[in-house]
């Protein structure tokens, strides 16, 4: 469906995720639209996780620097995951409101408003940042097309001129020889 070209399927996968996590977040909370959400939202990060944490990653940068590359998404991963934390914590921690409790106690309650923004935001930019780099990579690619072109018209030229420069043109071994070139 997609011959071989991961970007539009990564950028389903996050337009899905993006999708659930609303759901979830700001859906109306019935049991249906919760397991929905979850079941919608796992199917998105597994393709995310194996698109980008390993495919992607692999395609962008030479086959003996693969293993490197994957090492570097996996610890920009860890960084973004600890760093997703932090912020997580600082809004919780900044939005908070105490309550009496049907007991008479005092609570301390949590506002998700900021925080699920901050999720849907990241969950946003996620799948619309790698659509930057989709133009860059399709000049990439036809560069190298015009490339190849470049080097096969070299070898025609060099073939016509072989076989000029040959006395005997009806000789077999030679355009054998040529045809092996080729």
């Amino acid at each position: 469906v997609f011959k071989g070209d991961r970007k539009y399927p990564a950028f389903t996968a996050g337009v899905l995720e993006a999708i659930s996590l609303y759901l979830f977040l700001f859906g109306n909370g019935s049991h249906f639209t919760l397991i929905l959400s979850m079941v919608l939202f796992g199917i998105a990060i597994g393709v995310l996780i194996s698109f980008l944490g390993g495919l992607m990653a692999i395609d962008l940068v030479p086959r003996k620097a693969s293993g490197a590359a994957l090492g570097i998404v996996g610890v920009a991963s860890y960084a973004a995951a600890g760093l997703q934390n932090v912020v997580t914590g600082l809004l919780l921690d900044n939005n908070t409101v105490e309550v009496v409790n049907k007991l008479g106690e005092t609570v301390t309650k949590h506002d998700f408003t900021y925080v699920s923004w901050f999720w849907l935001g990241a969950a946003v930019i996620s799948f619309l940042l790698p659509m930057l780099n989709w133009r860059r990579k399709q000049q990439e690619n036809k560069r190298l097309r015009s490339d190849q072109h470049k080097r096969r018209v070299a070898k025609i030229w060099s073939l016509f001129l072989f076989l000029d420069t040959c006395q005997d043109r009806n000789n077999v071994r030679m355009i054998a020889m040529t045809l092996e070139y080729l």
